[in-house]
């Protein structure tokens, strides 16, 4: 980028007028003095040749600052100082107050945002749509249940689409979250159908669902039922003694998807009925 270049109509030179210089010609010099005051004041300031016709004469059209500070400035009770400084080879606009506290307040193009700060539980505010009012947009609160430091949003909050969330942390909208919630009405339908399934016989199920069954044992001898993995792990266990009359047991065993079962039948028990019942299709 280049440097600025001014260039003036008028030269500053405080060795004229000099002494021998006609008193008759001091109109010309008092004017040249003015055009040569004006040019340098209209670099920032509302400047004309004619101010009869305006009103905002000499308020500020901008503040140039041209030269680069090395070092802070020295510090002086009630002063106030705003300059430039190079920062990585960038010209970067610095602060300093009375106490000497040198406050960076630009870096790479874009206002410093480490010294853009609210009061805690104050919010970051915005103009309305209808440019009557504003906004509220986050705030820096406490947690309510372990009293820590957080980002607050208000109530009244929306994300920008209704796009399904992308990342694990990233918040999602509400029609993402009722698109996909669970409602009970989707309970209806949700089980197959029923399927027959013989006692001693490996199984392997593609779907989560429940192994449902029935004994019958007429002696008093020993007589079980197994629900278990090929492997022999038990999953439950069904008979015992009757006592000399009819004893009817009943089960329901859960597997799920993928797993290998098998109903083992020990001693003299009877499988009255074995169904298998998935949970989808």
């Amino acid at each position: 980028m280049a440097d600025i270049v001014i260039v003036h109509t008028k030269t500053w030179d405080e060795s004229k007028p000099a002494g021998s210089r006609a008193k008759s010609l001091g109109d010309d010099d008092i004017r040249e003095f003015k055009v040569e005051e004006r040019e340098r004041q209209a670099i920032d300031h509302k400047r004309y040749a004619d101010e009869s016709a305006y009103t905002d004469v000499g308020t500020h059209k901008k503040v140039t600052l041209t030269e680069i500070q090395a070092a802070a400035p020295t510090a002086y009770s009630n002063c106030g100082y705003l300059y430039l400084k190079d920062v990585s080879s960038v010209v970067e606009l610095f602060w300093e107050d009375e106490s000497g506290n040198e406050i960076q307040i630009t870096t790479g193009g874009k206002i410093l945002g480490d010294n853009v700060r609210l009061s805690n539980d104050t919010y970051l505010t915005a103009v309305d749509a209808a440019g009557t009012g504003t906004v509220n947009l986050i705030k820096a609160g406490r947690n309510e249940a372990d009293d820590t430091d957080v980002a607050i949003l208000p109530d009244l909050v929306r994300a920008a689409t209704n796009a399904a969330p992308t990342e694990d942390t990233q918040l999602v909208n509400k029609k993402y979250v009722d698109d996909n919630a669970f409602a009970l009405t989707d309970i209806t339908g949700i089980i197959g159908a029923w399927a027959s399934r013989s006692a001693n016989t490996v199984y392997t199920e593609g779907v989560d669902g429940f192994v449902v069954g029935s004994t019958t044992k007429t002696d008093n001898s020993d007589g079980y039922v197994y629900m278990q993995t090929p492997s022999g792990t038990s999953r439950q266990k069904v008979g015992g003694y009757p006592n000399g009359n009819y004893q009817y047991g009943a089960f329901m065993c859960p597997v799920k998807k993928a797993d290998t079962w098998r109903l083992l039948t020990s001693g003299t028990i009877t499988v009255n009925y074995l169904f298998w019942i998935p949970i989808g299709s």
